[in-house]
């Protein structure tokens, strides 16, 4: 679905997603302000040569610490 904003949104039942498990929202700052306040933020940037940055960005302690670990795991000697 092609959103305008929150509006859209809630029209279309979004809402009734969001405790269901993994949903995932290309322009997702379009609906911020609905988003449960725990969420995990992806972005994609994309670069010179197709070349992509992708952020982690994560919103509350559960998606913190999720982060935090996998940093440690895999980045930290």
């Amino acid at each position: 679905y092609r959103l305008d904003g929150v509006t859209d949104f809630l029209n279309m039942g979004g809402d009734e997603y969001l405790d269901k498990g993994i949903c995932i929202f290309e322009w997702g700052e379009k609906i911020f302000s609905v988003l449960p306040k725990h969420i995990l933020e992806i972005q994609i940037t994309k670069l010179e040569n197709d070349t992509r940055e992708i952020l982690f960005l994560p919103h509350g302690e559960k998606y913190e610490k999720i982060m935090e670990e996998y940093f440690n795991e895999n980045f930290r000697n």
